[in-house]
This record gives C-alpha cells, structure tokens and sequence, in this order.
C-alpha cells in the first residue's frame, strides 16, 4: 500500500497528492465493445445489480450478452486490485486528402481516481451465442478483425468447452499440461 503518488507536471514541478483525495472508483471491464452505455449497463443488470455486487464481498456480477432468458450469462470475477485511472489527451488534426489522424499536441494527464475493485469477465462463452450481424458477409471483412496474437501465445488454455457444456467456467489446461499427463499416467497404472 503507497501513502502518497508523485505526479510530474512538467519538467520543473512535482506534486505530492495523499490518496484520501482522489475519488474512489470501482471498474467492470465489458467483455465487447461499448457503444451504447445504457444497454450496458442494462445487460450488467442495471445500476443496482452493479452497486449490489461492488458493496457485496460475496456478491458477483454476471453479464447477459444475448437477449434470450435461454442464453448462458457470462460471470465476473472481483479483483482488489488497486490501480490509478489516469486521464491523457491529445489533440488530433485530419489530414482531408487520407482521412488520417496527425497527432499535433498531448495535454496534461491528469488522476481521475483511484481504482479499488474491479469486475473482470474472463469465462469461457460459446461462440454460438454471439449476436448475429443480419448480412453475413460483414462478419469476414478482414481489415475489421481484432489482433489474434493472443491465440498464437504460448500458454493459451488448450480446452475451450462452451459453459453449457462444461463443468467448468474457465478454461482448462490441467489434462493437457505435459507434468500433470505423466502423474495421470502413473496412477492408471497403479490401479491396473
């Protein structure tokens, strides 16, 4: 735990903030992309479920992606993980001809709060469950995919089960983890 942050403003200053000062935040990492705050807010359960489940030490937050009540909510996990939410901007001009952002100036970052708990969504969700786009063909247009390094790492869990279908909620590497296969191996053996 710190007792006190050190901001630097410029090259010449250094200010001393106590964390008693900064405004307690708590964060739910969305597991999509939010363009619409309210429907958000609203597949989270509402701003009550939200205020439920952060002033609740045995409470979770579980998220409905699809609109039917047959759909596997996806359950959050709390972190007490303290950090900082730090504000920077800069200020863009567009180049007309290219349609391309030139970044001309970066403002002065600034604290917004100070982050104390944190809802994370890291369960395993089947793909058929998706929201479907109504023209199919917008769903491969290449330069609209994210980034799949994530997939080509090496400790990626190897078992992507869907919920409905598992007993787990996460994914799980154990049976396929080279140490654990041979100590399975050895006790099949025993009770041959």
């Amino acid at each position: 735990m710190f007792h006190y942050i050190l901001i630097m403003e410029s090259s010449e200053e250094t200010e001393i903030i106590s964390p008693s000062k900064l405004k307690l935040l708590n964060c739910v990492m969305y597991p999509g992309i939010v363009n619409n705050a309210e429907r958000a807010i609203d597949k989270l359960g509402g701003i009550d479920e939200i205020t439920y489940a952060f002033e609740n030490s045995e409470a979770s937050l579980s998220v409905n992606l699809v609109k039917s009540d047959f759909g596997p909510p996806l359950l959050g996990n709390k972190h007490y993980d303290r950090s900082l939410l730090i504000s920077v901007k800069t200020k863009y001009k567009i180049n007309k001809k290219t349609g391309e952002k030139i970044p001309i100036e970066v403002l002065p970052a600034h604290i917004v709060g100070f982050v104390q708990k944190t809802f994370t969504f890291t369960s395993i969700m089947d793909f058929a469950y998706f929201p479907p786009k109504p023209n199919c063909s917008e769903l491969w247009q290449t330069n609209k995919l994210l980034d799949i390094n994530w997939a080509l790492e090496k400790d990626v869990p190897l078992s992507l089960l869907p919920s409905k279908l598992s007993k787990f909620n996460e994914p799980q590497t154990d049976f396929y983890d080279l140490v654990n296969l041979k100590k399975l191996d050895m006790l099949s053996k025993k009770h041959r």
